[in-house]
């Protein structure tokens, strides 16, 4: 049995616990107002807070009543938390709020002071090496087309040259043998007439 004496300091020392413990969480509802955390982050939170609570419950019952557990120590660490979240948590949660709200526009302040000017330098430059490089896009495919076709052309005109070639050497040597062959054919049928005459 646990006398009426003990109960009554356990008792207490377990409002003063789950006060501190309603102090614990306003610790994460903070940060959240600081920073949006998505469900899956808050159950997590939520999780890890009902873990911390019970491993405290448990050394302190430990400490204080020898590991029995006992239905006011529930109560009392039920109410201490209670009388926490609706006297000093609404406090602390306004100050909090107004401490976020304040550091978060001297942030914006001096985002737009010292970052946006060179934020909006580097898009405006961005934007201009955009425009260039399109430039210089446009005209490389000029430049290779015409290159192309000038290459083409070349060709074309470097076959006849070697056609043309090919048929005046042809008939050069055609001259140096005694004409075209029509000619030579002519030559012989008259020698061949005036043999038989």
């Amino acid at each position: 049995m646990i006398e009426v004496n003990t109960q009554t300091t356990v008792f207490l020392q377990s409002l003063a616990l789950g006060f501190a413990l309603g102090l614990f969480y306003d610790v994460f509802r903070i940060f959240r107002l600081a920073i949006r955390h998505s469900s899956a982050i808050i159950f997590l939170e939520d999780i890890t807070y009902f873990v911390v609570c019970a491993i405290v419950t448990f050394l302190f019952s430990l400490s204080a009543i020898n590991g029995h557990v006992r239905v006011f120590l529930v109560i009392g660490e039920l109410l201490g938390a209670t009388v926490y979240y609706f006297s000093l948590g609404a406090l602390v949660m306004r100050v909090s709020k107004a401490i976020i709200r304040f550091v978060k526009a001297l942030f914006r302040l001096l985002y737009r002071i010292f970052i946006r000017p060179f934020v909006v330098l580097f898009c405006w430059l961005a934007h201009k090496f955009e425009r260039l490089s399109g430039k210089i896009a446009v005209r490389a495919k000029k430049v290779q087309a015409k290159a192309k076709y000038s290459l083409k052309q070349r060709g074309v005109l470097v076959y006849n040259l070697c056609v043309k070639g090919h048929h005046r050497n042809t008939k050069n040597v055609n001259e140096k043998r005694g004409g075209t062959p029509n000619a030579r054919g002519k030559k012989r049928k008259k020698k061949r007439q005036g043999q038989v005459a």
